[in-house]
């Protein structure tokens, strides 16, 4: 078993993922962010969504090798939580459309 951390926008938790149930680490990861999130929302947990979630193997933070980062939108989809994964979807696009709308009038 690896214990994976898994941060969101102002929480973190730890899970713990079978290795042998996947070939690739990024797979892993997803899992772990997938139980995490899914855990979250089945316990009517209150978690601050942000636009993307990341998980590393516990003990190495900040190693560009261990860390995954994933939008929410597909994390919740993974979980099956589609209305949330649109509702996600729509808070990404205004936020870059708010920033690009920002960054292009100071060009102007």
């Amino acid at each position: 078993m690896i214990t994976f951390v898994v941060t969101g926008n102002q929480w973190e938790r730890e899970v713990e993922v079978d290795e042998s149930d996947f070939e690739k680490y990024g797979d892993m990861a997803m899992e772990a962010m997938t139980r995490v999130t899914e855990n979250i929302l089945n316990n009517d947990e209150e978690a601050a969504w942000g636009l993307v979630m990341i998980a590393y193997e516990k003990g190495y933070e900040g190693d560009g090798d261990k860390v995954v980062a994933c939008l929410t939108e597909l994390i919740f989809r993974n979980a099956g939580y589609h209305v949330l994964a649109e509702q996600a979807k729509e808070q990404a696009r205004k936020l870059i459309d708010q920033t690009w709308n920002s960054s292009t009038d100071d060009i102007n």
